[in-house]
């Protein structure tokens, strides 16, 4: 046991000494970055300089929503829908779905907190599915033009429905509304 130990130790040291050669060989200015070399010389990597601009500054920040919702504003907002990424799925699978804006400017909050709905033939309405030990966090997302999330389907899904969707509460500049999906299957 104490001479795996050793040789595990020996090992190391070696590697180190050898990645601590190999950088003292190749001495680059700050900020090149390395390719691989182009000739047969004996250099392992060529140099190549960056030309990002240091003082170059990005504007990260989404726009607001608008200060006055308008008629037109509110009329586009509620065009707002979810779309999965299939229409059967079976209890294994991952719905994945977005927030589809009329505008690819909207404003779009939502959160990961949406409800899946099943048609209740019975009632002859939609009633909540969620799974019994389905539990999410509250915290809100925040896009330009729309968003996206996804689910386990038997992480967060009731069985016993012929078919299923997503309802999600979300705001669209500035509009609040419940948005739906188109129906799926799970089988």
């Amino acid at each position: 046991m104490k001479a795996r130990v050793i040789i595990c130790l020996l090992s190391a040291v070696l590697f180190l000494v050898s990645c601590n050669n190999l950088t003292a060989k190749n001495d680059n200015p700050a900020g090149a970055v390395q390719g691989e070399s182009k000739d047969n010389s004996d250099a392992l990597l060529d140099v190549v300089t960056s030309t990002a601009d240091e003082n170059e500054s990005h504007d990260y920040s989404f726009p607001e929503p608008p200060k006055e919702i308008t008629d037109k504003i509110k009329e586009d907002a509620l065009k707002t829908y979810l779309q999965t990424d299939k229409d059967s799925y079976s209890w294994d699978d991952t719905v994945k779905f977005r927030i589809i804006t009329v505008s690819e400017t909207a404003f779009v909050t939502y959160g990961h907190g949406f409800n899946i709905e099943a048609w209740d033939e019975e009632k002859g309405e939609w009633v909540k599915a969620n799974a019994e030990h389905t539990e999410w966090t509250e915290e809100e997302c925040t896009g330009v033009g729309g968003g996206s999330d996804k689910f386990v389907i038997s992480v967060r899904v009731k069985e016993g429905y012929k078919k299923y969707r997503v309802a999600n509460d979300i705001s669209v500049d500035g509009v609040h509304f419940t948005a739906y999906s188109n129906e799926f299957t799970v089988e």
